[in-house]
């Protein structure tokens, strides 16, 4: 799964298969229609996600899978710290 935020997304994929027993690939192509020049001041990060399972999904289980990588819950973490008293005159002074 290509990210939202990616380059081009959703970007164009590659599928290769060599044949039974030979293997193959997949992978994402974000120049394939338009290609692109990598500028050195440009920082970029592609985030994927690849599932592996072992038996057919229907289309809500990996519709689901796809909202929980594309859209995860925002946490807003607030940590209130107990008040400490001071252990000396010290502590007191501005």
């Amino acid at each position: 799964m290509s990210h939202p935020t990616n380059f081009r997304h959703p970007e164009s994929i590659r599928m290769r298969h060599d044949g039974p027993g030979q293997g193959g690939y997949i992978h994402f192509t974000p120049t394939r229609e338009t290609g692109a020049t990598l500028e050195t001041a440009v920082k970029r990060t592609f985030r994927y996600r690849v599932f592996v399972y072992d038996q057919t999904i229907n289309s809500a289980e990996a519709e689901s899978l796809w909202q929980q990588y594309a859209n995860p819950p925002q946490i807003e973490l607030h940590i209130h710290l107990p008040h400490r008293a001071p252990n000396s005159e010290r502590e007191c002074e501005p």
